[in-house]
């Protein structure tokens, strides 16, 4: 199946066909390294993928050093949100839409422990209907000990989810279990998200 999919798009080299090649790679699930590796074998720039395999590998600096030259610039704000560097200038400067703005500014908020702060952030109208800043608002619940409020967040989601946001769901619930004392339950949810996605 992988090399029928990679087939079609090797003879398809538009730039719309290369991010439908990035889409696909990220909806299948696939490695980065393995998105890499088929990426290499088409006449396409492959630096975003390389960029993946750096941060999976957990070297920050070259992929934010790659996601910046190949023009993935949420994906550089976002690594460099996670290290606590100052965002405002970039945001600025990359000309970032408001409604991610905000949420760079509450995961800012999150990464630095101002967890009321980030909740203020992500409780903006703006982003009622984003994901990751309900996410990361139940994050900050959880490290505020109101594990309530976060398990509200976790049971109101939307029931058309991607892959990859009901991932961050179920790991979401086995926080809460986990917060809530019942590590059994928690375990059988994280074994299952590790089955689901390993190395995650």
């Amino acid at each position: 199946m992988l090399i029928i999919i990679f087939s079609i798009f090797s003879i398809l080299l538009s730039s719309d066909e290369y991010q439908k090649f990035i889409d696909l790679m990220e909806s299948k699930n696939y490695p980065s390294r393995t998105a890499f590796n088929l990426c290499k074998k088409t006449k396409w720039d492959c630096t975003y993928f390389k960029a993946k395999v750096f941060e999976s590998d957990g070297n920050a600096g070259s992929a934010m050093d790659l996601y910046l030259r190949s023009g993935y610039y949420d994906d550089y704000i976002r690594l460099r949100t996670y290290s606590g560097a100052d965002i405002e200038p970039i945001i600025k400067q990359y000309k970032i839409d408001e409604k991610k703005a905000y949420f760079y500014r509450g995961l800012s908020e999150y990464t630095k422990g101002n967890w009321q702060k980030a909740i203020n952030i992500f409780l903006k109208d703006i982003l009622k209907d984003y994901l990751q800043a309900k996410l990361y608002m139940a994050y900050s619940y959880l490290m505020l000990g109101e594990n309530d409020k976060a398990e509200e967040i976790q049971k109101n989601r939307v029931s058309n989810l991607s892959f990859y946001d009901w991932l961050e769901y179920k790991k979401l619930e086995g926080l809460i279990l986990y917060a809530k004392n019942d590590q059994f339950k928690a375990k059988k949810i994280f074994i299952n998200v590790l089955v689901k996605k390993p190395g995650d």
